[in-house]
């Protein structure tokens, strides 16, 4: 609806995690699941981790994508013909965190995320958001 409205950014909020693929599926990048959030930042503080440790450590020119697989991307990971200083660093299939090795085979509705050099996000934007796909086609 925001984005019907014309609003340029759309944060989602969603009670049931086995939602989010369909919110990455429709390129709704902001998408906050409280309960997992807070879950997650208790969980850490628990075991004396500091939660904010991850956005300290990703710097400097290093960004993170995610996309959700389609049919057409189904297959070896190494087919996924990556821009350079690009790499797969973990998939969620079902929920469940995978960290993949050169015989991964993506599946469709696996969510691949992705570290790389911030001059290779808006290709893989580009390439994996739907709404700029619908747009070029």
């Amino acid at each position: 609806m925001g984005r019907s409205l014309g609003f340029r950014r759309v944060v989602t909020k969603i009670e049931d995690p086995e939602l989010e693929h369909l919110c990455i599926e429709l390129g709704l990048d902001d998408t906050i699941i409280p309960d997992r959030t807070i879950g997650r930042y208790l969980a850490d503080r628990f075991d004396g981790r500091n939660p904010l440790e991850l956005s300290t450590m990703i710097r400097d020119v290093a960004r993170v994508f995610s996309f959700a697989v389609g049919e057409e991307d189904e297959g070896a990971i190494e087919a996924l013909d990556l821009p350079e200083k690009s790499r797969v660093i973990c998939v969620y299939r079902n929920n469940e965190f995978l960290i993949p090795d050169a015989e991964t085979q993506l599946k469709a509705k696996d969510e691949v995320v992705i570290i790389m050099h911030r001059q290779n996000l808006a290709k893989l934007e580009e390439r994996w958001t739907p709404q700029r796909r619908q747009s070029i086609s």
